[in-house]
């Protein structure tokens, strides 16, 4: 008879045998003879041996006595580990598998347009003379650029290894949309959604502006006196792709980073939190640490290294250089100008706040900790500096680092646990 605790084999030569259930399993039916997945698990057998696996989110693995016959929530595919991708046909939508739509690739198209919009718009509106000094339009952009820099800092927060408590973790969930979430414009419909697939044309959309604005360019030496529209200038296109990676410098050197992002299974093992089915230190893993090296010196330290560079030479090039005024605008424009180099401390306060997730990443004591720290530690410098053109600007934004510091720190209020 077996005890608690413990699954019963049949083993030909010498009849039941006991085994210790897995941790991560569960075993406390009599006479059990496989051990029984919870909710939150997913058990994989490998010959006579049982080994768990954390889900996340843990939505997707269905609490099972019989794991070999089904271990996901509806729509997912259990051939892939913790049921990391949806069935055929179906495509990933936040916690849930949801139906490809028709036609399919039409919400991938509609992003692409919005995309080449956002960068038209960016070249008018941030080489614009209009933009010189405090307006109604640079007011406005400010302060959506802000908001965006706000919504991204929400996201770190939701990629902590924190369980908030509903409504709040489906509200968090929300802002992970800016993590480039592919998934949510059905790219699993239009092609095999691998990780390090998916994990490349993730990375590869801050590369998309670029491409988007040399292609614009040109096409406006090529056709602007049939359409009797303005070249674009080389220096203006410049400061346009560095308009948009600095807006969004969170989520390009947080994506960048996803394969550092390796979280606990029962079983000793880890797999990337953004692809699950990725083991660690596998091969795969190791093909998708190569990318993530190049990508993150590229746009990470890379354009964090230039624009470093830009504001220390910018008081002797600024004088002599009029293209180079043009090319790092937006490293300048925004700011007072005695505090022109805020553009860098505004870079270095997005980078440590991306590190967070990867800071311990099976502890979300420690994660609250540093982005309680980073952004406690940039409140008292913005308050005491003041360097935005405004003081509109400047209350937002303390506002802004005040309102995280409320929102990481009322995890302990609302009864969330740290995994």
């Amino acid at each position: 008879r077996r005890a608690l605790g413990l699954w019963q084999r049949r083993e030909p030569s010498v009849g039941p045998v006991c085994r210790i259930c897995p941790s991560g399993s569960v075993c406390l039916t009599a006479n059990l003879t496989q051990p029984t997945q919870p909710e939150g698990h997913y058990l994989l057998q490998t010959g006579v041996v049982w080994t768990a696996y954390k889900c996340i989110p843990a939505q997707k693995c269905i609490a099972t006595e019989d794991p070999t016959a089904a271990r996901c929530a509806e729509h997912f595919d259990g051939e892939f580990l913790a049921c990391s991708r949806c069935a055929p046909g179906y495509h990933l939508l936040k916690k849930t598998c949801e139906k490809c739509g028709e036609p399919r690739g039409l919400l991938l198209g509609v992003a692409f347009i919005v995309v080449v919009i956002v960068v038209i718009g960016t070249y008018y509106t941030s080489n614009s003379p209009m933009t010189r000094d405090i307006s109604a339009l640079l007011s406005t952009a400010l302060v959506l650029g802000l908001l965006l820099t706000a919504a991204q800092s929400v996201s770190v927060i939701a990629n902590m290894q924190v369980k908030w408590p509903q409504p709040f973790a489906s509200m968090l969930s929300l802002s992970e949309l800016l993590n480039f979430d592919l998934q949510s414009l059905q790219v699993d419909c239009i092609m095999t959604p691998e990780p390090l697939a998916v994990y490349v044309l993730k990375v590869s959309v801050a590369a998309l502006v670029l491409v988007i604005c040399a292609g614009l360019t040109w096409l406006s030496w090529l056709l602007g006196d049939r359409l009797r529209v303005k070249r674009w200038e080389v220096s203006k296109a410049i400061n346009s792709v560095g308009q948009v990676w600095q807006a969004l410098y969170i989520a390009i050197v947080l994506v960048a980073l996803y394969p550092f992002q390796c979280y606990s299974h029962p079983n000793s093992e880890s797999s990337v939190r953004a692809f699950s089915e990725v083991v660690c230190g596998s091969e795969d893993h190791k093909v998708m640490v190569g990318f993530a090296i190049v990508f993150t010196l590229l746009y990470g330290v890379g354009f964090f290294a230039v624009c470093l560079w830009a504001n220390i030479v910018a008081p002797m090039r600024a004088a002599v250089s009029s293209q180079f005024s043009v090319c790092f605008r937006f490293l300048f424009y925004r700011f007072r100008v005695q505090n022109w180099y805020w553009g860098s401390v505004l870079m270095l306060r997005s980078v440590l706040i991306a590190l967070v997730p990867i800071v311990s990443p099976d502890s979300g004591k420690a994660q609250l900790v540093m982005f309680l720290t980073v952004a406690t530690i940039c409140l008292v410098l913005q308050s005491s500096t003041l360097p935005w053109k405004s003081y509109l600007l400047n209350h937002l934004d303390t506002m802004v680092l005040f309102s995280l510091i409320v929102i990481s720190g009322a995890q302990v209020l609302l009864g969330g646990d740290l995994w």
